[in-house]
């Protein structure tokens, strides 16, 4: 009975109970139709949003597809990643890599570090925190003098910082302005990238390589640094890495010079055309020095002015701060040479032997300050075989020849220092192995060898002989000269440059 009432209150409950929970659903579904759609999916963006001051972990599976790459800005300096190790380097420009998907490319100049190592890295290379403040380069100075950045030497020495002992400029710096063989005023440059201001003469400007390999006779060459050559056609992109000399690549900014005039075309059917039609086979000028295959030509900048014009856009490609291209009436060029076989890209009706050019230096017609060079160079190809120090020889026997006391403008680049240095040494010591014992003032060495007293003093610093220098003049013994001729491995007289062939008999 009990149970029968228990049942019977329970069916009488729900049937009340069932009406108002339906009427909860149909209000429910009412509501929810009556909200905009957007109103919806803009609670349920936020229910899903994490809470503020958190973030999503890299590479979580809510990240949306790829993150964009870190853009750097063009001035500022990072950490780049070269060579195994980190250095500091300045971001001179940027452009899409072509090989990397999104990823950029950056040309670099490492701080401390010579133009010439300057180079293109992928965005992967180079830190993202950005360094603060711009820390100066512990180079000796501006180089304001034009020509003061002195050429590569057969020296070759290791990438490192530049030497801390260069004298400072002794003069104003010369007239900046690019060249080639068309109007220097409406002549465009070579330089393709809309970074690159070609027009720009300050000398502290930086400038980005512009030609990625020269064709010189039958020499392939990496440039070191930009030269203005004007532009003619348009370049090819550039290339998509820093060249390799062994597989350059098919899009690589190439320039054909001739190595017997000079001058410069852009491909190579013009090349070869020109090669069937160029009747020079050596330079400009008069013959002073001839022994075997090597000449050395005295050339007039104001009588043969395109040769020597093309010869200065060929050097700029070397060396880092020359600015002299259209100006170049005061300078005497003074190019060495070596007798070519015939070149088998030549047709066989003009297979001839030729003087092609290998190096030069160039020097004021009048210089107050007795510099006895301007500006000297050794083309890559015929580096390390003795021809700076010949150049450096000569410019000296000139001086002699002209009893004048002899100095290079300075500063002197790092190449040069050693270069020079070198050769100063060794002159130093073929004079004291045969005054051993006797005191000889600064002045009567620099008379006896026609290099200036600052000179000698610098030798004898970087010989480590500085120290037997009294009041009374250099007293250097036996010993020292002997000791330090066996760590350098001195021979004696070490003469490249023989002084019987030199002829300077006005024509």
């Amino acid at each position: 009975m009990v149970a029968a009432i228990t049942t019977g209150l329970k069916s009488f409950i729900s049937a009340l109970l069932q009406p108002e929970h339906n009427h909860n659903n149909e209000r429910t579904h009412s509501l929810d139709n009556t909200i905009p759609q957007n109103t919806l999916q803009q609670e349920q963006a936020e229910e899903a949003m994490p809470p503020e001051g958190s973030q999503e972990p890299p590479g979580s599976d809510n990240a949306e597809g790829p993150r964009e790459p870190v853009v750097h800005a063009n001035g500022s300096f990072h950490m780049v990643t070269w060579r195994g190790a980190q250095h500091r380097a300045e971001i001179l420009d940027r452009r899409k890599a072509a090989t990397h998907g999104d990823d950029y490319e950056y040309y670099v100049h490492f701080s401390n570090y010579d133009r010439r190592l300057d180079q293109w890295v992928l965005g992967s290379a180079i830190e993202p925190e950005e360094l603060e403040g711009a820390i100066p380069d512990t180079k000796p100075g501006k180089k304001e003098d034009a020509a003061a950045d002195k050429a590569p030497m057969d020296v070759e020495a290791p990438p490192k910082p530049e030497g801390e002992d260069t004298v400072a400029s002794r003069r104003p710096k010369r007239k900046a302005a690019s060249m080639g063989q068309t109007d220097p005023t409406t002549a465009p440059s070579l330089h393709t990238d809309p970074h690159a201001h070609a027009d720009d003469d300050t000398p502290d400007t930086p400038k980005i390589r512009n030609i990625d390999l020269v064709v010189f006779g039958r020499h392939l060459i990496k440039p070191w640094y930009y030269s203005p050559y004007p532009d003619t056609p348009p370049l090819p992109p550039p290339a998509a890495t820093n060249v390799n000399l062994h597989h350059p690549p098919s899009n690589a900014r190439t320039l054909f010079v001739c190595e017997y005039c000079l001058k410069y075309m852009r491909t190579g059917r013009m090349i070869a055309w020109h090669r069937s039609h160029c009747k020079r086979r050596k330079p400009p000028g008069r013959v002073l020095y001839a022994k075997g295959k090597l000449k050395i030509y005295e050339v007039d900048g104001k009588e043969d002015k395109l040769y020597c014009q093309n010869l200065s856009l060929l050097a700029k490609l070397f060396l880092d701060q020359k600015t002299v291209f259209y100006d170049i009436e005061p300078f005497l060029f003074y190019i060495l040479t070596e007798s070519s076989s015939p070149s088998a890209s030549r047709s066989s009706a003009d297979a001839s032997e030729g003087d092609a050019v290998v190096g030069y230096f160039s020097k004021e017609k009048v210089s107050f300050d007795g510099y006895n060079l301007a500006c000297i160079l050794v083309l890559p190809p015929f580096q390390r075989r003795g021809f700076g120090r010949m150049l450096i020889e000569f410019s000296y026997e000139l001086s002699k020849h002209q009893h004048r006391i002899g100095s290079p403008e300075k500063p002197l680049s790092d190449l040069g220092l050693v270069g020079y240095r070198s050769y100063w040494a060794t002159v130093l010591v073929d004079l004291f192995r045969n005054n051993v014992g006797v005191s000889v003032s600064v002045r009567d060495v620099s008379v006896m060898t026609s290099i200036c007293e600052e000179d000698v003093v610098d030798a004898l610093g970087s010989m480590g002989l500085l120290r037997w220098f009294t009041d009374g003049g250099v007293c250097i013994p036996e010993s020292a000269i002997k000791a330090y001729v066996h760590a350098h491995r001195l021979k004696a007289n070490m003469r490249t440059l023989d002084p019987r062939c030199i002829d300077l008999t006005p024509a």
